[in-house]
């Protein structure tokens, strides 16, 4: 944690979150804030992945085909293999190795009407949609008052169902 006011923050956070069990846009962009925080510094920082089964393990090497250590695995998958990762399972002391394959080769074209999930899009919010606007206020929108509408990123915009709101800018 960077600072001690950050620390201060989440301790507060967790304080709330104890105390009331109803979830309100408050708490939901609380618990954003902190998961986001925690991802930043500590999880970056080791490569840390949390799978569904809820182990946690985090990756030191990736090695790709034909490099020296993966002679073993290209062997045994030839051209499929793409690549080889060593992980660490830190609840049960494991030193996993884990192999990527290529299972399929087809030709592709991009898609051009496809929007890439950090665009920004604007969203337009009737004035007594408050649960909205908090919704959006979390997610890190901004309000633009020339065009009337609520800026963030596409990927929230569908994450939060407003998908049919969309107005490009």
């Amino acid at each position: 944690i960077k600072n001690r006011t950050q620390m201060t923050q989440i301790k507060r956070i967790n304080a709330d979150l104890i105390r009331e069990n109803l979830p309100n846009p408050r708490h939901l962009c609380a618990i954003k804030n902190v998961a986001v925080l925690y991802n930043s510094i500590f999880q970056r920082s080791l490569n840390i992945k949390v799978n569904k089964e809820r182990m946690i393990y985090y990756t030191t090497k990736t090695l790709l085909s034909g490099k020296p250590g993966t002679s073993k695995w290209v062997k045994k998958y030839g051209d499929a293999l793409l690549c080889v990762r060593y992980k660490y399972d830190l609840q049960n002391k494991r030193k996993l190795k884990t192999v990527e394959l290529i299972i399929e080769n087809e030709p592709w074209d991009m898609d051009k009407n496809r929007n890439p999930g950090n665009k920004i899009v604007g969203i337009k919010a009737a004035y007594g949609e408050i649960e909205i606007r908090k919704l959006v206020r979390c997610v890190g929108g901004r309000w633009n008052k020339e065009k009337r509408l609520w800026q963030f990123p596409y990927r929230e915009a569908i994450n939060l169902g407003l998908g049919d709101r969309i107005e490009q800018l």
